[in-house]
């Protein structure tokens, strides 16, 4: 092969391996979606200042890589009832083209001027926009057996994210295949120096 060729060889797998590399490692762009609950809204928990909802979302992800969704709650005032433990549930559910762990509701105990983060792992499957909701409710504990839990629905929050291919690969295929035209090009830029040295190396002894 000449050594024209093997430049021009070298430097298109050169552009490939930074085009799929670049690709795959990008970090995608968040959004946060915001929802404040009013105090009057809430029944199960008296209180004075409302509660402050955040979810962040990628805005696209890639087919195959996994992505976080977080859910801030904010409750920012104490409530009057304090001896009752109450608990903050939380679940996603996306179409059949996503998969989501934990798949059943994640719950935290609500405390009084408390910040809570809850997070999921998300995959999709297919490329295309996955579409969801964020379900998030209370609960206060009934101190007695016979007395039954108190629970409120506090909020339902679609959730959106578009998932995308490179040409139909996912990000784990384009990640590997950019490693093998860099590991090809070094190869190719290596190994014929390699031979010319050793060449040198033996007509100079």
């Amino acid at each position: 092969m000449s050594a024209t060729a093997r430049l021009a060889i070298a430097i298109s797998l050169l552009i490939l391996a930074i085009f799929l590399l670049a690709w795959g490692l990008w970090p995608a762009s968040q959004v946060v979606q915001t929802l404040t609950i009013e105090p009057d809204r809430v029944q199960v928990i008296p209180l004075s200042d409302p509660i402050l909802l955040q979810v962040t979302t990628p805005r696209v992800a890639r087919l195959g890589d996994s992505f976080t969704a977080r859910l801030r709650l904010v409750i920012p005032t104490t409530w009057t009832d304090k001896t009752l433990p109450a608990l903050a549930h939380a679940r996603i559910l996306m179409d059949d083209d996503t998969e989501v762990t934990p798949r059943v509701a994640v719950s935290q105990p609500l405390v009084s001027k408390g910040d809570l983060s809850f997070y999921w792992h998300l995959s999709a499957r297919q490329a295309g926009r996955s579409q969801g909701r964020l379900w998030v409710h209370l609960e206060v504990l009934s101190p007695t057996p016979e007395t039954p839990n108190r629970e409120q629905a506090l909020a339902a929050m679609p959730l959106t994210v578009d998932v995308h291919s490179l040409l139909g690969l996912s990000g784990p295929t384009a990640r590997g295949l950019g490693m093998l035209a860099a590991v090809a090009d070094t190869l190719l830029i290596l190994v014929p120096r390699l031979s010319t040295t050793r060449r040198v190396t033996k007509l100079s002894t």
